[in-house]
C-alpha cells in the first residue's frame, strides 16, 4: 500500500495536497511556539541571573567571615546561577538547531508541495491536450468528410454535362477527396501515438510521481522527527519532574514511525488506479466513403502515396534523433550529496519520459506506414477517388475503339436525350422533323398541322430507333 498505487485519483490529489499545506502550518506553528520559548528562556535566565547577583551581595560580610551558612547561601546561589546559564544555553540551542531545522524544513516542505502541483498540473494538461488533439483531429476529419460529400454529389450533378464546368467539379472532387484521405491517414496515426503516450503518462510518470512524493513525505517525516528529539533534549533538566516529562514526551517522540505516519491517510483518500483513456477511431466517418477508407487502416492509394512515403522518411529521421538524445542525455552536474535537492528534482525523469513517449510515438507511426507499404508490395496503386461514373468519358490509352464509342456517346447525348423523350410519347404534337442529306436529324420551328405530318413523324420516330439501337451496338462492342 502506498501513494504510487493508492493516490492516483483526483480526490486523492486533493487530498494530499491538502495534508502537505496541513503540514506546513504545522511547521509555522512549531516555529512560532519555540521562537517564544526561546524568548521566554532567555527573560527568565536573565532575571535568574540578576537574582544570583543580588543575593551574593551579602551586607556587613566582614562580620560573617567564616559562617557555614553563608557559605551554604553562596553555592545556593552559584548553582540557581548555573541553572539559569543552563537554561539560556538551552534556548540557545533551541534557537540555533531547532528552530533553524525548522525553518529549513518549512522552506523545502513549500517547494516540494510547489514542485509536486507543477508536475500533477503538467501530467493533468498531458492527458488534456491528448485528448484535445484527438478532438481537433477528429472535427477536421468530419469537416474533411463534409466537404467530400458536397464534392461528390455535385459532381454526380455534372458528369452527364460537358465541358468546363464538369473539370472543375471533377478537379475539386479529386482534392476533396485527397484532403479526407489524408486527414484519415493523419487521424489514425494520432490515435495510434497518444495511446503510446496516454499509457506511458498513465503506468509510468504517475505512479513515479506518486512514489517519489511518498519518499519526500517519509523523508520529511525523519527529518521532523529529528526536531522534535533536540526539542526533548534541550528540555531535559534531568530533575526527577523533568526526567518524567522527558520520558513522556521521548515516549511520544519515540511513537513516531515514518514508514507508518501515512498509513491512516492512504486507507482513508485511496482511490482505484488512473483508468485509461481509450481513443477508439469513428467508424461513423467512414460510412460514406465507399469503402476506400477503413478504420484504424491506412489508406494507400495515388492519393497519399507521396505523402506516407515523405512521410515515412520525416519519421525515421526524427525517431532516429530522439534515439540518439535517449542514448546521450544532456543533464546539468549535481551535487551528489545534497540527497533532497536531488530527490525533488523531477526534470530528468521527465525528459527521459519525455524522450520515451516520443520514440514510441514516432515508432508506432513508423511501424504502421511501413505495414501499410509492404502490404502494398508490387500491386498497382488503386485510385484514391471513384470514377465509375464517368467511365463512358474516360480516357483508356490501350483501348482506342471505346475512345471513338465515348466520344460518339458524348457528341450525341443531348440528341438521345431528345430521343428518350420522343420514346415516351411518339404519337404527340413535336415539331417537324427533317432529314437532312447527311443524316442528321435536324428540328423544324414549326410543328405539324396535317395527317401527312403525323406520318412523317412516326417515320422519323423509327429513324431515330434505328440509329440508337446502332449506337447501343457499338457501346456494346
Amino acid at each position: 500500500m502506498g501513494f504510487s498505487t493508492s493516490l492516483q485519483g483526483q480526490s486523492s490529489h486533493e487530498a494530499l495536497l491538502a495534508r502537505q499545506d496541513a503540514e506546513i502550518k504545522l511547521l509555522e506553528t512549531m516555529r512560532r511556539c519555540l521562537t517564544i520559548k526561546v524568548k521566554s528562556d532567555r527573560e527568565y535566565a536573565t532575571t535568574i541571573s540578576s537574582l544570583t547577583m543580588q543575593g551574593k551581595k551579602i551586607e556587613r560580610n566582614e562580620d560573617l567571615v567564616g559562617s557555614l551558612v553563608v557559605q551554604s547561601w553562596r553555592d545556593i546561589m552559584d548553582s540557581i546561577d548555573q541553572t539559569a546559564k543552563l537554561i539560556k544555553q538551552q534556548a540557545d540551542s533551541i534557537e540555533a538547531i531547532v528552530v533553524e531545522h525548522i525553518t529549513t524544513l518549512y522552506s523545502e516542505r513549500r517547494r516540494a508541495r510547489k514542485i509536486y502541483q507543477e508536475e500533477q498540473t503538467w501530467l493533468n494538461n498531458q492527458f488534456q491536450q491528448l485528448t484535445d488533439d484527438v478532438a481537433r483531429k477528429k472535427l477536421e476529419y468530419q469537416k474533411n468528410l463534409e466537404m467530400y460529400k458536397l464534392m461528390r454529389s455535385r459532381f454526380e450533378e455534372h458528369y452527364v454535362k460537358v465541358g468546363r464546368k464538369l473539370d472543375e467539379v471533377r478537379e475539386k472532387y479529386q482534392k476533396a477527396c485527397r484532403k479526407l484521405h489524408l486527414t484519415h491517414n493523419e487521424y489514425v496515426l494520432l490515435l495510434g501515438a497518444v495511446t503510446e503516450c496516454e499509457h506511458d503518462l498513465r503506468t509510468c510518470y504517475l505512479p513515479s510521481l506518486l512514489h517519489r512524493q511518498q519518499a519526500i513525505h517519509q523523508e520529511f517525516i525523519t527529518s521532523w522527527k529529528t526536531i522534535l528529539q533536540d526539542i526533548v533534549k534541550y528540555s531535559d533538566f534531568t530533575t526527577d519532574k523533568f526526567q518524567e516529562i522527558h520520558r513522556r514526551m521521548q515516549k511520544a517522540v519515540d511513537s513516531v514511525k515514518p514508514v507508518e505516519e501515512y498509513r491512516d491517510f492512504i486507507g482513508k483518500h485511496r482511490t482505484r488506479p488512473a483508468s485509461p483513456i481509450r481513443f477508439i477511431f469513428d467508424e461513423n466517418l467512414v460510412d460514406d466513403t465507399s469503402g476506400k477508407l477503413l478504420p484504424n487502416k491506412l489508406t494507400v492509394d495515388n492519393l497519399t502515396i507521396d505523402w506516407l512515403r515523405n512521410r515515412l522518411t520525416e519519421l525515421e529521421t526524427s525517431l532516429k534523433a530522439t534515439q540518439q538524445n535517449r542514448q546521450n542525455p544532456q543533464y546539468p552536474s549535481e551535487n551528489n550529496s545534497d540527497s533532497k535537492i536531488s530527490i525533488l528534482d523531477y526534470s530528468r525523469e521527465r525528459e527521459e519520459l519525455r524522450l520515451r513517449c516520443q520514440e514510441k510515438r514516432l515508432q508506432r507511426q513508423v511501424d504502421v506506414i511501413r505495414a501499410a507499404l509492404n502490404e502494398l508490395g508490387c500491386e498497382e496503386l488503386p485510385l484514391g477517388y471513384d470514377l465509375s461514373m464517368e467511365s463512358s468519358f474516360t480516357d483508356s490509352p490501350s483501348i482506342s475503339k471505346k475512345n471513338t464509342v465515348a466520344d460518339i456517346g458524348l457528341f450525341t447525348l443531348r440528341r438521345n436525350q431528345r430521343f428518350m423523350t420522343i420514346f415516351r410519347s411518339p404519337f404527340k404534337s413535336l415539331p417537324l422533323i427533317n432529314d437532312t442529306k447527311d443524316g442528321t436529324i435536324r428540328s423544324s420551328s414549326e410543328g405539324p398541322t396535317s395527317k401527312a405530318d403525323n406520318t412523317l413523324q412516326v417515320v422519323c420516330f423509327f429513324h431515330m430507333l434505328s440509329t440508337y439501337c446502332t449506337n447501343i451496338n457499338m457501346f456494346c462492342a
